[in-house]
């Protein structure tokens, strides 16, 4: 499965905007990824991409 991973800075401000980074990561990944980017300076929102019963793709979002 792969997963689509926005790391947000949580030190942006609307003088200072930081740019989220999207990286997209297999479920091999994921964990040591977090591991590396979870910070109390950042956190990540992860999206799931995963095909439905009709073969179009959907993403599920949830905030780790």
């Amino acid at each position: 499965m792969i997963y689509i991973v926005n790391v947000i800075d949580t030190r942006s401000t609307q003088e200072n905007p930081i740019k989220p980074r999207i990286v997209a990561v297999t479920s091999d990944n994921l964990s040591s990824f977090l591991a590396k980017n979870v910070s109390s300076e950042t956190y990540c929102m992860v999206s799931t991409v995963e095909s439905d019963s009709d073969g179009d793709d959907c993403v599920n979002t949830t905030i780790i």
